[in-house]
């Protein structure tokens, strides 16, 4: 019996900061669903960034999910 592709549970991803445009990066655990709210201080300028992460699963097998992140300053 074949035994089905795993899904990965944990991704790591990049966002611009909402106020000083530095690339930051990101842990998502899909655990936590494919809806997501997280607020992450940026590592340059330390202004927190309300982060609104979509992951969309993969449409077939080999392929890899897509990962969307809205990001806008907290304050």
């Amino acid at each position: 019996m074949k035994r089905p592709a795993e899904r990965r549970n944990e991704f790591t991803a990049t966002y611009a900061c909402a106020v000083c445009g530095e690339e930051n990066e990101v842990f998502i655990e899909l655990r936590n669903g494919n809806k997501q709210t997280l607020v992450e201080d940026c590592e340059i300028c330390c202004r927190p960034n309300v982060l609104n992460i979509l992951v969309i699963p993969a449409a077939g097998e080999g392929d890899e999910d897509s990962i969307l992140i809205d990001v806008e300053f907290e304050g």
